[in-house]
C-alpha cells in the first residue's frame, strides 16, 4: 500500500481509545496501522496495551526501542512524540516535512485521524 493509499483510507476513521484497525484508530494504531501497510513492518503491541492493563504512555515508552531517535527528518517513516516533561502523551507520523498524520480525541469528545 502506497502512503496515498493509506492516508485516503485512514483519514477521518474515528479516534477510539486502543483502537487499531479500519474501523478507528487512536494516535498509537495510526503508527501500527502505517507501519504495517505502507512499510510492511509488524511493530509489537505492548502486553496489555489493547486491554487497558497498561497505560498509553507505558505502551509508547516501551516501543521507543524500535526507533532510532534523529534530529533531521528523513527516510520513509518519521514517527513524532509529543511530550509533557519527560512522558510521552501523543504520537502520530510524518508524511511530509510539514505534515502529519495521527488521530487525537478522548473519551468526552469525537475525535478523527487527521492531517
Amino acid at each position: 500500500m502506497t502512503q496515498s493509499e493509506f492516508i485516503e483510507m485512514a483519514l477521518y476513521k474515528p479516534w477510539q481509545n486502543r483502537a487499531c484497525s479500519w474501523d478507528a484508530m487512536d494516535c498509537w494504531g495510526v503508527v501500527i496501522m502505517y507501519y504495517r501497510h505502507v512499510l510492511e513492518i509488524e511493530i509489537p503491541v505492548t502486553h496489555g496495551y489493547s486491554n487497558g492493563e497498561c497505560s498509553i504512555i507505558e505502551g509508547v515508552n516501551q516501543q521507543l526501542e524500535n526507533f532510532d531517535k534523529i534530529d533531521r527528518p528523513s527516510g520513509d517513516a518519521i514517527v513524532f512524540l509529543a511530550f509533557e516533561g519527560d512522558e510521552p502523551t501523543h504520537v502520530g507520523v510524518m508524511i511530509s516535512k510539514t505534515k502529519m498524520i495521527h488521530a487525537r480525541g478522548s473519551e468526552e469528545t469525537c475525535g478523527t485521524v487527521s492531517i
